[in-house]
């Protein structure tokens, strides 16, 4: 799918060619979330049911964030697991996993911006000390201003001083990657994950037809290999049975779509991998 596509698909013929000339017309903002709620109702589904990480086995959890399961597949040559996850993005995640559930032998590290107490509050209904052993926060004290993002390194450091304070317990290490910002990425250049006013995200500017659809996934699967070897790392500093998933798969071009609605049950943002590391 290139930039051309603008053109052939509905939603995005009218959001960007037509909408911007009639939004002062009454109807035609009704008319916007029309298109777009038929682009993603066509979307193919999942039908099978969720599959929660509380329900799965392991002493180690590594969510590689926004990975959908064919790029895991693409990227690492291999054949892995499916699972079925509980929301289309990170907030859902949050709500369907940790509303209810006892993780209180859990240590997490997270590189991504929604469990600030605060956000993590709002979608569980729980603050992170009421859920989890300890939270190290990591997208608070290593933020790579760069790359507006956290590099995989800083996330591997947190880990070695959570085995060394808590070794008797649980992990899960959240990396961030391979959700944008794209890392060595020219496709992101101006964005911030995603917290601009602007709200020029990478998908912003694809959906528009801005960007190349190849251009975008080439930059999403080098994002997660750039990730990958830090995992193996993981492996090598906690005890226990290691594995990897993630919290939610992305759209990338379909029907003209990108990033993660976190209400759709789109496959490509709730097939993600689950793959036993050690």
């Amino acid at each position: 799918m290139t930039a051309r596509s603008i053109e052939t698909v509905p939603y995005k013929k009218y959001r960007y060619s037509v909408y911007p000339s009639v939004k002062d017309r009454r109807g035609a903002t009704r008319l916007l979330d029309l298109t777009k709620r038929l682009s993603r109702i066509r979307l193919p589904k999942i039908e099978s049911e969720t599959e929660p990480i509380y329900e799965k086995e392991w002493d180690n959890l590594v969510i590689v964030d926004a990975c959908r399961y064919d790029l895991f597949e693409q990227v690492t040559e291999e054949k892995v697991e499916k699972r079925v996850t509980v929301g289309g993005g990170t907030p859902k995640y949050i709500q369907n996993t940790f509303s209810t559930q006892d993780f209180h032998d859990v240590v997490y590290i997270t590189a991504n911006p929604w469990f600030t107490p605060e956000k993590f509050e709002r979608l569980a209904g729980r603050r992170p000390e009421d859920v989890f052993h300890t939270v190290f926060h990591t997208y608070a004290d290593k933020w790579d201003q760069e790359n507006s993002t956290v590099l995989p390194e800083k996330v591997v450091e947190d880990v070695e001083t959570a085995e060394k304070l808590f070794p008797d317990k649980r992990k899960i290490v959240h990396f961030i990657q391979p959700h944008h910002p794209f890392v060595n990425s020219r496709l992101d250049e101006r964005d911030t994950f995603g917290l601009r006013d602007d709200n020029e995200s990478v998908w912003n500017r694809a959906e528009k037809g801005e960007l190349d659809r190849e251009d975008v996934w080439q930059a999403y699967s080098k994002n997660l290999e750039l990730v990958l070897p830090f995992i193996e790392k993981v492996a090598e500093l906690c005890n226990g049975r290691t594995v990897l998933t993630s919290d939610h798969g992305n759209l990338v071009g379909e029907n003209g779509l990108y990033g993660h609605p976190a209400e759709s049950y789109a496959k490509s943002l709730r097939e993600v991998p689950w793959k036993v590391i050690s």
